[in-house]
């Protein structure tokens, strides 16, 4: 090995010399180590790559697919066609025609499920079989996530359910609608000072404010001015990156400005939070108790009552964990507020049965009683609501219409039952079940 170093020395015109001999030797090993370790990787991920494929080769394919890169080249296409990634699955699910399709995006391996059987059996029966897919569609988002509660699995879900149990109680909705219809009350004040002036609101922003305030007050007490001067700053930017590298993934390795940015946006959110929960803590800890607290104290009163010592890694899990409520719960809900107005926009009788508000407070306190226990979850009732239901149907399918083929079916949750929309069928299955039906996609 020494004379093949001064042999290279040599062929470089340089001297031989012990200790560049070594440094060759060293560089080699290196090189020789680091080939195995990609070899060994690109030997396991071919291996798994045809095991998934000869499985799920009964499963029809979509079309379009090549033989090199999958159904890359018509997700990719879809955004200059002014569509979306679930347009494109929502036309393979059409014409396929089926319950199951199969796609493939390079190495990876999808199936798109429509069916509601299927679905309760891979989100209820039988959801310990199917793991959670980090690696595709969490991706781009686990810098927000993390190990938080949708993205955990197996022990380290059971684990982390038990942390958030405390806000996960039925009477925080008791908090929340009161929180909303501050929220709905502000914002309706202050699109009246718009009336009439012929300016453009953008309702979609509002509303992704709006959401933004509503879980900033309930899970950290934050005031508006407050969820209103962090979270559009920090907050908005990380997740508008991530939804850009859905489609974009290799944004996330190119050192652009935006990636800097992203870097950035999300260090300084993560400190942001993780002081927050510091310093309640350690206001818990000289007695400052709130009388009725928020989701962030639940939580951290469960945590004292087990006797769980305090440290940096819970500190981290629980900012993960509420970056994962903001996440999960601003986004579609300001989406469902945008195409609710742009359906009553279009339906302007509905909309008058709407606008004169006791429909809206009528729906709310349902939920409430019905969520505590108070009262069944009948279609019965739900079809004093028509308008609602007719609303909420409608902009789910808009929504998440990847999730059915040509219309987001209903779900008896009793005889399990797949149907149409049960307004065009007198609120029951066609079994005669009375108990209550909800949409597959919200189950």
């Amino acid at each position: 090995m020494a004379n093949a170093g001064n042999q290279y020395l040599t062929l470089a015109g340089l001297p031989p010399s012990e200790d560049a001999s070594a440094l060759i030797r060293l560089i080699a090993l290196a090189t020789a180590l680091a080939v195995t370790l990609l070899l060994a990787n690109l030997i396991k991920s071919v291996g798994r790559f045809i095991r998934n494929s000869s499985t799920l080769q009964s499963i029809p394919a979509a079309p379009g697919s090549n033989i090199l890169l999958g159904h890359v080249f018509p997700l990719l296409k879809a955004p200059k066609e002014g569509r979306g990634a679930w347009d494109v699955m929502e036309d393979w699910s059409k014409s396929a025609n089926r319950e199951l399709v199969r796609f493939r995006v390079l190495g990876t391996n999808g199936v798109i499920v429509n069916d509601p059987i299927l679905l309760k059996r891979i989100f209820q029966t039988r959801f310990k079989v199917y793991g959670k897919d980090l690696t595709l569609s969490y991706h781009p988002f686990m810098p927000i996530l993390g190990t938080g509660l949708v993205t955990a699995d197996g022990d380290l879900w059971q684990k982390q359910r038990l942390l958030m149990g405390p806000a996960l109680r039925v009477d925080i909705l008791d908090d929340i609608v009161d929180i909303a219809q501050r929220g709905a009350t502000r914002l309706a004040d202050k699109l009246e000072q718009y009336k009439g002036t012929g300016q453009i609101v953008h309702l979609e922003e509002e509303f992704r404010l709006l959401t933004l305030q509503i879980i900033g007050e309930a899970i950290l007490s934050l005031p508006p001015e407050e969820c209103d001067r962090v979270f559009p700053q920090l907050y908005l930017p990380v997740m508008e990156e991530g939804n850009q590298r859905v489609l974009r993934p290799y944004r996330k390795y190119l050192p652009t400005p935006a990636w800097f940015t992203f870097k950035h946006k999300m260090s300084q959110l993560n400190s942001y939070l993780i002081n927050l929960i510091r310093s309640r803590w350690q206001a818990r800890q000289r007695g400052v108790v709130p009388d009725r607290g928020d989701i962030l104290d639940r939580i951290l009163q469960a945590i004292e009552a087990a006797g769980t010592k305090w440290s940096a890694a819970i500190e981290t899990q629980l900012c993960y964990e509420i970056k994962t409520f903001l996440l999960a719960g601003h986004e579609t809900s300001a989406a469902m507020l945008m195409w609710s107005v742009y359906e009553l926009t279009r339906h302007p009788q509905q909309r008058e049965q709407v606008s004169c508000g006791e429909v809206t407070i009528a729906w709310l306190e349902y939920c409430v009683a019905a969520a505590a226990g108070q009262v069944h979850w009948a279609a019965a009732s739900c079809s004093q609501l028509p308008w609602w239901t007719a609303i909420n149907k409608g902009c789910s399918a808009l929504m998440l219409s990847a999730a059915a083929a040509a219309d987001i079916p209903w779900f008896c949750h009793c005889c399990h039952e797949c149907m149409d929309c049960p307004m065009q069928q007198g609120n029951a299955c066609r079994l005669g079940c009375e108990h209550w039906l909800g949409l597959v996609c919200f189950m």
